[in-house]
Order: structure tokens, then sequence, then C-alpha cells
């Protein structure tokens, strides 16, 4: 029980605990306890604890990304002077990958994590609807804004509301129990209630291929249209993509500018980086408090160019090139890696975060998503011992 509790506050500090009005600026020291929590966690089984059984297919990457943040902080620092103490506060995020190694620590059974995956998305659509109705009161001090006659709130924690779909879809082609169709709907409901195009695309798209291959569907007719459905979603996700960047570059046409976006990446790739090293070890997160946070506001406020709009340019102007290299091998592993039938959906959720991820995805930077990359490569890893036990069982069996 204590392990699930001990999960269960990490994954809320992560989500500074929804950013809840009430609890104000302690949403933040949420976060950073939780971070202490899994320093202790580590630091307790370096000094006691017996190694872990299960092999730790992600260590190498995991580590090479935690090298990728110290070369940056030591870069902020010596190329704009940002101290060693507000890079390390200002990059807590990448901190989280710890939680990958805590998992493992702790060994919590696969079925209990899955649970509590479920149980924060419904919590999520609970939270995302409470703040629909109350609206422009506030429950959660995050962004909201109404948009092509939708009101949208940016609230954290999307992220698990979208894996319990594919997990309880999964869960009911082997166990064909009803609730977790419901549980998949409300989950689901949420990003319909949200009201972007891409986003319902992207989700109805991963569904299809999930369905096909889970081997349900017997009639080849069937299989076809579920093919086709995901190469429509597919064809509509990218188009509403380029729809919307195509609009932007209209507008600011209009107004005698080009697209800011790719303005943005190419004066952060071309001229903001100090010095030739700086292009492999990245520059660290900005702070205000320092030179280059004060850079970098005048630049958002000066041009529009921010870090956290250029996808997975503004993580290597960030982090660098290692960081970089460690995300694709996370993805391209976790897609390869050999796992058991009930765990196909989390090859699917790598899958369209590869697809998103050079255009828009920041994620791999953000304590939330970091977080819930933990989970499924521990799930991963998980998946892939008991297949080797099958596989190996099986091999016996046969002679």
């Amino acid at each position: 029980m204590i392990k699930k509790i001990l999960v269960i506050f990490i994954i809320l500090g992560s989500l500074s605990l929804y950013n809840l009005k009430i609890i104000g600026r302690y949403s933040k020291l949420l976060e950073l306890i939780a971070v202490g929590i899994m320093f202790l966690i580590l630091v307790f089984h370096l000094v006691y604890g017996k190694q872990t059984t299960n092999k730790q297919h992600f260590r190498a990457p995991i580590l090479l990304i935690f090298l990728a943040f110290i070369l940056s902080t030591f870069m902020a620092y010596y190329a704009f002077n940002q101290s060693f103490a507000i890079s390390l506060y200002e990059q807590r995020d990448i901190y989280f990958y710890s939680m990958y190694f805590v998992l493992h620590i702790l060994n919590i059974d696969k079925k209990d994590l899955q649970k509590i995956v479920i149980y924060l998305g419904i919590v999520y659509f609970l939270a995302y609807v409470a703040q629909m109705i109350v609206f422009p009161s506030e429950i959660f001090d995050v962004t909201m804004r109404v948009e092509r006659g939708t009101t949208r709130i940016y609230l954290k924690g999307s992220g698990y509301a979208v894996l319990a779909i594919f997990l309880c879809l999964q869960i009911y082609y082997h166990t064909l129990k009803i609730r977790y169709v419901l549980i998949t709907l409300i989950c689901f409901s949420t990003v319909i209630l949200f009201g972007a195009r891409s986003g319902i695309f992207l989700v109805v798209m991963g569904v299809a291929v999930q369905l096909i291959l889970s081997k349900r569907i017997k009639s080849k007719a069937i299989t076809y249209l579920t093919v086709v459905v995901a190469i429509i979603s597919f064809f509509y996700f990218f188009q509403d993509i380029f729809s919307s960047l195509e609009s932007v570059m209209n507008q600011t046409k209009s107004e005698g500018a080009s697209n800011v976006r790719v303005l943005g990446a190419k004066f952060f790739l071309t001229k903001f980086l100090p010095n030739k090293l700086s292009y492999f070890t990245g520059i660290g997160e900005p702070n205000e408090r320092s030179p280059l946070g004060q850079m970098t506001k005048l630049l958002s406020l000066k041009h529009g160019y921010y870090l956290g709009d250029i996808g997975i340019i503004g993580n290597y102007i960030s982090y660098g090139v290692l960081f970089v290299i460690s995300v694709f091998w996370i993805n391209i592993k976790a897609l390869f890696i050999k796992i058991s039938p009930d765990l196909q959906y989390v090859k699917v959720f790598f899958f369209f975060f590869l697809l998103i991820m050079l255009p828009i995805a920041t994620g791999f930077a953000e304590s939330e998503t970091i977080a819930i990359i933990s989970i499924l490569l521990y799930l991963l890893d998980k998946s892939n011992l008991e297949y080797l036990q099958t596989m190996s069982l099986d091999k016996r069996l046969q002679h």
C-alpha cells in the first residue's frame, strides 16, 4: 500500500496537483517535495537496498539525459552567468526521469500501476468538467480561453486521460468487460470537450491502429474499413496542423511578417547560441532572474519567439545534442522491444508521440509527460521480462 501511495504522490507532484488555485504558490512546493521523495528513495536504495531484479532497458538513454542536464547547466553559467542554483531549480522537471529508477526500486505491480493511470484519467475528466461548469470562475490556476466557440482549459493531466483510453481498450479486448468501454468514452470526452480537431483525429487514428494490432477483428471487410479510418484520421490530423500553420502564415504575411515559429526556430538555431560548444551542450532553461532569462523574455515580447513553441528544437536549444539523441533512442527502443500482447497500447502511445514530437511536442522536458514516460518504460521492462519467461517456458515444453 505504501508503494502505491508514494507513486501517487510523485505523480501528483509532477502535475503540481493540477495547479489548484486554492493552494497558490504551494503547487511548486509539491513538485519539489515529490523530487525530494524520489531522491531519498534512490539514496536509501544505494545505501541499504538490494540490486533490482528487473532489467532496466532504458537506463542508458535516461542517464544520458541527466548528463545533458549537467552540461547545459554549466553552459548556462559560463555563457550567461546563470547561477547553478537557479538552473537546478529551473530545470527541475528533468528530475522526474528518476521516477523510472524509483519504480524499479519499489517494484510496484503492473496492474496496480495501470489502475493508477485509469483513476488519474477519471480524475482529469471530473476536474475538467468541474472547471467548465464554473467558467469563467477559476478552480485551477491555468490558461483558459474561448476559441471557435469552445472553452479550452489547459489543465495538467490530459496525458493520463489519453493513456487511459488506450489502456482501457486493451483491457476490454482481453476481458470484454463493458465498464472499460465506458471509462474509454469518459476519457475520450475530454478530448472532444477541448475541441482540438488534430487531437481528436490523433486519438481516433491511434484507436484504429490499436484495434488492428489487437487482432480482434476476424472480418477482412471490417479490417479494411478500420485501416481506411486510420488513414483518413492520419490525413486530417496533419491537414489540421498544416491548415493552422497556413492561417498563421497568412495572418502574419498580411502584417508584413513571416511565420513567427519558423523565424523563431531559425533565430535560436543560427543567432542565439553563444559559442560552438553550446551547439552540443545546449544553454539550459532560462530564468528571468538571470541574463539568459532576460534575453529570452525580451525576444518573446519583441518578436514573439518562444522556445516552447518550436517543438523538439526548443528542447535541443535548452539541453543539446545528447538530449535529442536520448529522446529518439527511448522512442525507437520502446517501439521494438519484445513485450507481451497486453501492453501493445504502450507501443501505440510511443508511435504517436514520435509522430508529433518533431513539429509540436516538447513533453520530454515537462514533468507531467516525463512521469508518464517513466511509467510506460517501467511497464515495458516488466512486460519484456514476462515475454522472455513465457518464451523460455514454451521452449522447455517443446523439449
